[in-house]
């Protein structure tokens, strides 16, 4: 068994097409005999995602990832990975994955990255640092921060890894606005910069037997980051958040239940802070459905989600290819905040009042091609989305 498992993690390297081992006899003695076919793609492997969602009333946002990895850079296994996204968000980053033990229990990571996001956040908040209640209130602001990441970490074991580390960055949000000045309507752009260092430390635990349609297994993942804004106005702030989901099967029936929590403390003039895409953000499919991507917006997070799926056929669609073919739904629930400091008439406190409810519906299918969604989101307050995608998420 356990030779077996080591032979899956050789073949899990993606650095040969196939791994075998077989005991033979010599001098009387058992001999394992392993063998290896190089893999033919020597150019490493890439990975696509394509996604679409609109909301039935104006708003539809797209994304286009791409991934390139190449695998077996040298005898300690190091990888090299380049992502480009664009659409709702537009990313850039290219890192090293680089082992420094024969055993890959060790590891650094550098990157290097440009990112430009879209959020949306209330006018309020930059004004009278409030929120609104209402989500048809906010507006898009663009994120854009490009920086530089050092990462050290273990593999404890296959499940469990934990990496620390820091990111230094420049961030450039920016913002369009329409305003009225002696009687004339002015175009008007807030793009205000600053210099951000963040420290970090990543706790995470996977040992879900599928990434995309799991039946059985646990994740877990724990964050702490320190943020300082060093150049430009000056913000402090630090952060924990919770991920844990799980997966239950019962035949043809699969529970995946989610909760997320996250909060931001220890602030020193927070609403200075530039520092957008620290921000927690909610919205999309399964994380409150029918709300467009991070269409709400604070620094306190809190989300509850359970998604059923029921497996509607083994051979895929209409039997005609393998790919498995599944039906459900889901129901969420939960909020992102701003601390008080930011309010100047409010509380940073949990309150049920601040949850927004939610539930999809979808049609799932495992392709060749990586998970295929389509799907239609409802969040209370008549917002709806429709949603669709295909490929592998990363």
């Amino acid at each position: 068994e356990q030779l077996d498992q080591d032979v899956a993690d050789i073949y899990n390297l993606m650095i040969f097409d196939d791994v075998t081992y077989k005991v033979i006899q010599k001098d009387g003695m058992n001999v394992l005999k392993i063998t290896t076919t190089p893999s033919w793609d020597v150019n490493g492997q890439i990975k696509f995602a394509i996604g679409f969602e609109d909301n039935f009333d104006g708003h539809s946002d797209y994304s286009v990832k791409l991934e390139y990895i190449k695998f077996g850079l040298n005898s300690y296994a190091g990888e090299w990975r380049s992502r480009f996204t664009f659409g709702q968000e537009n990313l850039l980053m290219t890192e090293l994955y680089q082992p420094i033990d024969p055993y890959g229990y060790l590891y650094v990571r550098p990157a290097a990255f440009y990112r430009n996001k879209k959020v949306y956040v209330s006018p309020s908040i930059l004004i009278n640092h409030t929120i609104e209640t209402d989500l048809d209130e906010t507006f898009t602001m663009q994120a854009k921060e490009y920086g530089g990441i050092l990462g050290v970490g273990v593999n404890v074991t296959k499940e469990l890894h934990l990496e620390v580390g820091g990111v230094v960055k420049r961030v450039n949000p920016s913002a369009d606005f329409l305003v009225e000045d002696n009687s004339s309507l002015q175009y008007v752009t807030l793009s205000p910069q600053a210099s951000v260092y963040n420290i970090y430390a990543d706790l995470e635990y996977d040992d879900l037997d599928n990434a995309f349609f799991p039946r059985s297994g646990y994740r877990a993942k724990l964050l702490y980051r320190y943020s300082d804004q060093f150049k430009g106005d000056e913000s402090t702030f630090s952060q924990y958040l919770i991920d844990v989901a799980g997966a239950y099967t019962f035949g043809r029936h699969t529970f995946s239940p989610r909760l997320k929590a996250g909060s931001t403390f220890d602030t020193e003039n927070f609403s200075n802070s530039q520092d957008f895409t620290s921000y927690f953000t909610l919205g999309g499919l399964f994380n409150l459905s029918g709300l467009p991507t991070n269409a709400v917006t604070g620094n306190n997070i809190a989300l509850g989600v359970l998604v059923y799926r029921y497996r509607l056929s083994d051979d895929g669609f209409f039997g005609s290819l393998t790919m498995p073919l599944y039906a459900g739904m889901s129901v969420e629930s939960g909020s992102a905040w701003y601390s008080s400091d930011l309010l100047l008439n409010g509380t940073d406190s949990f309150s049920t009042d601040r949850l927004l409810y939610s539930g999809s519906a979808y049609i799932a299918a495992d392709t060749i091609l990586g998970p295929f969604y389509l799907g239609v989101g409802t969040t209370e307050f008549d917002y709806y989305s429709f949603y669709f995608s295909l490929g592998q998420s990363f």
